[in-house]
């Protein structure tokens, strides 16, 4: 039984429709990238597996959404909190602004659950080491820098320990430092629950997704290989914002590439095939 079951959504905001017969199955601890452009329903999608969104509110909408095999509408704000975290695009928006420290924000969500103090505390210290925040503990969150911020909204939510971490566009207002050390902090995260990305480029994707999916026209496009979500992607029009795929898609384009080899994805996947290039 998948952990995450969406069958036929279709969503639309007055006559806009977003979403078309769209599906996903997600099992446990599988971290999906979902690919579009802006505007494309990323974000829409996102609301609706984070439990935002339910029939008949904002839009209509039509289809079916369960998790671990019960009707998402069924689940209380308690059980909703346990089972999916969303954290949005802005990350001055993640936090509660009720907490004076970095430490306390992390802690928030978690002692709202009803969690005991010993836990709370191995929760916050475990947070802040994979987040790399444990200097700026004392520090007061609006203070921090958009990077720090960013880390901190989604330590927050992984201290709640989620089932599924849904995550929006998380490094489109970073720096590429920043952007790295982020890629840094859910690269560790990523093994102690199930991932959903939602991006328009697929710098993130490809250094932590598991499996790949399109976003176009309000339907879901699913790859399992990087391979061939890569080629789909180029064919859909979808920006890659990865240098190194840009660079194997040119290279193929112009017929440069050893037929059937698969599309680098990291640098030295790429040195690789250029030096195999020089050579001939």
């Amino acid at each position: 039984m998948p952990l995450i079951d969406m069958q036929q959504l279709n969503f639309a905001y007055r006559e806009h429709a977003v979403l078309r017969e769209a599906n996903l199955q997600l099992e446990v601890g599988e971290h999906l990238a979902v690919i579009g452009g802006n505007g494309s329903g990323k974000t829409t999608l996102g609301h609706w597996l984070s439990g935002r969104l339910v029939h008949g509110e904002t839009g209509t909408s039509s289809g079916s959404l369960r998790i671990d095999g019960r009707p998402w509408s069924e689940f209380d704000p308690l059980e909703h909190a346990r089972t999916v975290q969303f954290v949005g695009q802005l990350p001055e928006q993640q936090i509660t602004g009720l907490a004076a420290t970095v430490a306390d924000e992390v802690a928030f969500g978690a002692r709202n659950l009803g969690l005991g103090a010993v836990e709370v505390d191995r929760r916050v210290e475990q947070v802040l080491r994979a987040c790399e925040l444990q200097a700026l503990a004392q520090a007061n969150p609006f203070e921090l820098s958009g990077g720090e911020l960013q880390r901190l909204g989604i330590g927050a939510a992984m201290a709640m320990q989620p089932k599924v971490l849904i995550l929006d566009e998380p490094g489109s207002n970073l720096d590429p430092a920043s952007r790295q050390v982020l890629i840094n902090t859910l690269c560790q995260l990523r093994q102690h629950t199930t991932l959903v990305l939602l991006d328009v480029c697929v710098e993130f994707a490809l250094q932590l997704a598991t499996r790949f999916a399109i976003l176009e026209a309000g339907q879901l496009h699913h790859f399992a290989e990087p391979d061939a979500f890569l080629r789909a992607a180029d064919r859909f029009g979808t920006l890659t914002g990865s240098p190194v795929a840009d660079v194997g898609l040119a290279l193929r384009a112009r017929n440069l590439s050893a037929q059937g080899r698969r599309l680098p994805t990291t640098v030295a996947a790429l040195v690789g095939e250029l030096k195999d290039l020089s050579d001939a």
